[in-house]
């Protein structure tokens, strides 16, 4: 799967940069370039699309901390209107 995965991406990048070029290589060198400027601009895609995935993962927890929070809060209101309720 993974091999398959690979190679799909490989040929993708290498059509993707091809078509960017607008000529075909005519070397096996050529064609080196192309998937060696193919994989350079995945690797800056991939780093910038884990970027994004850390930023969203670290806005999550804070959601989180802040609704445990809230969540606290609203336990220990909720024990005092209890009581409050209780003694009236």
């Amino acid at each position: 799967m993974i091999k398959r995965l690979t190679l799909i991406t490989l040929f993708a990048s290498i059509t993707y940069t091809n078509t960017a070029l607008s000529a075909p290589a005519a070397s096996l060198e050529q064609l080196l370039n192309i998937v060696r400027q193919g994989s350079i601009v995945e690797a800056k895609e991939n780093k910038a699309r884990e970027t994004r995935f850390k930023s969203e993962k670290h806005k999550q927890a804070e959601i989180l901390s802040e609704a445990k929070q809230a969540l606290v809060t609203e336990e220990q209101r909720s024990a005092k209107l209890e009581e409050t309720f209780e003694k009236n």
